[in-house]
């Protein structure tokens, strides 16, 4: 998904329109993941830092949906520094990195 792609999106409030670039790096990065989510023929989905910007409140809605993705057959890519959203995805599968270590959990 490209920023280009969403620069024209627009949200209305209290009649005028708002770009959606310019609410805020945390409404604009939950917009767009929320948007790739919600795609009806999505299996794969790459997140880089899903959670940056976000409020607590934002991160679990956020988790909320992309564990209804991946619980619909979907196969979800993340790379994260938020041990929340490892924990509250359950994840199968993870590779964990630290340093020059690293370990794959199956």
């Amino acid at each position: 998904m490209t920023s280009a792609r969403y620069s024209r999106c627009f949200f209305s409030k209290d009649g005028g329109k708002i770009a959606l670039r310019d609410m805020g790096s945390a409404t604009e990065s939950f917009v767009k993941t929320e948007l790739a989510i919600n795609q009806s023929d999505a299996r794969l989905i790459l997140l880089e830092e899903p959670e940056n910007h976000l409020s607590f409140t934002q991160s679990r809605l956020l988790v909320d949906q992309i564990k209804k993705f991946v619980q619909n057959s979907g196969q979800l890519i993340v790379t994260t520094h938020e041990s929340l959203l490892v924990t509250r995805l359950n994840l199968r599968n993870l590779i964990w990195l630290s340093g020059k270590k690293f370990t794959i959990t199956v």
